[in-house]
């Protein structure tokens, strides 16, 4: 399973023997071994690469999380559950994992030499266990799942838009303001034709929102906005660069006591891998941080 793997991360027979310390044709031997006992063919060969079949695919998936478990039980064994060390397989987000997460995770590399992390990046609801990966990055409500949840941080939901806008539509004072006004709308949002507002008292509103512009991808809406296009409502994160440059203004500050939930997920377990853990503490102390930082945006 190790040759296996190996195999596949370095989509080749030659990379995988140095990385392993062996000959190309004792990797070759192993996999046609491993071929013969399945009874499938595990590996699509070409001039220039390796590549899985969708039964190579499905056993490699199968393979990290069988490896992963001996390590840890290998750690515990030896002594040394308290030390983060091995390899730690994370989730995130596209563009949040790339501007805020990856850079925290490498800080946590460098904090701890024997720990080594693999950030896969992606929109979709990754199935942790099915996947093999230790823990999750969700932005926002996460669906109800057997997964456990960490809270890291919340962030603020800001409504702007462009100075120019505003000059020629005017500012809205209360949330109502926005059924004159055009709205550019999030696609992927639970309620995308209505913004909740929450005044500072408690009370809140659901606002139809109407409009000419509409995106699957909140930079987009976030350039609209700066191009005089409308009103954009999002998280504070997407938005910090142009609002501290003044590209965007921001409005309805009084009822903007919205935020948005920033968690880590990672499965249940009778004892929490003290690599996950130590990942847990990381992100829990340096996020909010990163996330408070002036000018910071996602791009």
């Amino acid at each position: 399973m190790v040759v296996f793997a190996r195999v596949i991360q370095q989509r080749s027979f030659s990379s995988a023997a140095r990385d392993l310390g062996s000959s190309t044709s004792a990797v070759s031997k192993r996999i046609a071994r491993l071929e013969e006992r399945t009874g499938a063919r595990l590996l699509a060969r070409t001039t220039r690469h390796v590549t899985p079949t969708e039964a190579g695919l499905l056993l490699y998936e199968r393979c990290l999380r069988i490896l992963r478990e001996v390590e840890d039980a290998e750690l515990m064994v030896e002594g040394l559950a308290r030390a983060p060390r091995g390899l730690l397989r994370v989730s995130a987000p596209v563009y949040f994992g790339q501007v805020y997460v990856a850079p925290l995770l490498g800080a946590l590399v460098r904090a701890q030499p024997d720990l080594r992390v693999e950030l896969s990046l992606s929109d979709r609801f990754v199935d942790l266990v099915a996947e093999g990966f230790d823990l999750a990055v969700r932005v926002g409500a996460a669906p109800a799942t057997s997964l456990v949840a960490r809270r890291l941080a919340r962030v603020p939901y800001v409504a702007c838009a462009s100075p120019d806008y505003f000059e020629r539509r005017g500012r809205p004072l209360v949330p109502k303001d926005l059924l004159d006004h055009e709205c550019l709308r999030y696609m992927l949002a639970s309620t995308p034709h209505a913004w909740r507002f929450k005044a500072r008292g408690g009370e809140e509103s659901l606002i139809p929102i109407t409009g000419g512009f509409s995106s699957n991808h909140s930079g987009a809406l976030r350039e609209a906005a700066i191009a005089g296009v409308g009103v954009v409502y999002l998280p504070r994160f997407y938005l910090g660069e142009a609002l501290e440059r003044g590209e965007l203004t921001p409005v309805l500050e009084t009822y903007s006591n919205v935020e948005l939930a920033v968690s880590a997920v990672y499965p249940e377990a009778p004892l929490v891998p003290p690599k996950t853990r130590a990942c847990l503490d990381w992100l829990a102390r340096e996020l909010p941080v990163a996330l408070a930082a002036p000018g910071r945006s996602v791009r």
